[in-house]
């Protein structure tokens, strides 16, 4: 179920997900058993914001977010906060805020109907450490729905909230 690489894809009807990753991305159903369902949920602002499922390898980490809205979301949509790696030794590393473009490259949006969505987001994770425990943390702070022009993107509005995650992960099975 999970997108890797290079991608942004902003779907209007329901896709076979899993089907498609595979196909487009060649990722293996080793990678697809290495997901780990969690199932955590945060409500703010009149947004419910759930991390279904994550998947963390050698060098990519996964995460799956299902997103209901009580009214309909401008679609597509960046989710923006600070999102930590921590280690059991005290090490933390940030995944990632690059520049908007490099954001857009780096997800996938599925619109499920007209309040609900699918977002799986990619991080290349550099060097992780063998049986680690480690732990994500994830504190969202907006949805950003965005617009793209042929040489720019712009944040169109910003929904506030506040969703916070505490996942531990376990880097042996990687």
């Amino acid at each position: 179920i999970f997108v890797c690489g290079n991608v942004f894809t902003y779907a209007t009807e329901k896709t076979d997900l899993v089907s498609y990753l595979l196909n487009k991305f060649n990722i293996g159903e080793e990678f697809q058993k290495q997901a780990m369902q969690i199932g955590s949920v945060q409500d703010s602002n009149g947004i419910k914001i759930s991390v279904k499922e994550i998947a963390l390898n050698d060098d990519l980490l996964i995460i799956h977010y299902f997103i209901q809205s009580n009214k309909p979301l401008s679609s597509p949509f960046f989710l923006s906060g600070k999102k930590t790696l921590h280690y059991a030794t005290d090490k933390q590393i940030s995944l990632p805020s690059t520049s908007l473009g490099e954001r857009r490259n780096k997800q996938q949006i599925t619109v499920k109907s007209d309040t609900e969505y699918d977002l799986y987001e990619v991080y290349p994770i550099a060097e992780l450490p063998k049986d680690n425990s480690l732990e994500l943390a994830l504190s969202l702070k907006s949805i950003q729905p965005f617009e793209e022009s042929p040489d720019t993107i712009f944040i169109k509005e910003e929904i506030e909230g506040k969703w916070n995650f505490t996942i531990p992960l376990d880097s042996k099975n990687s």
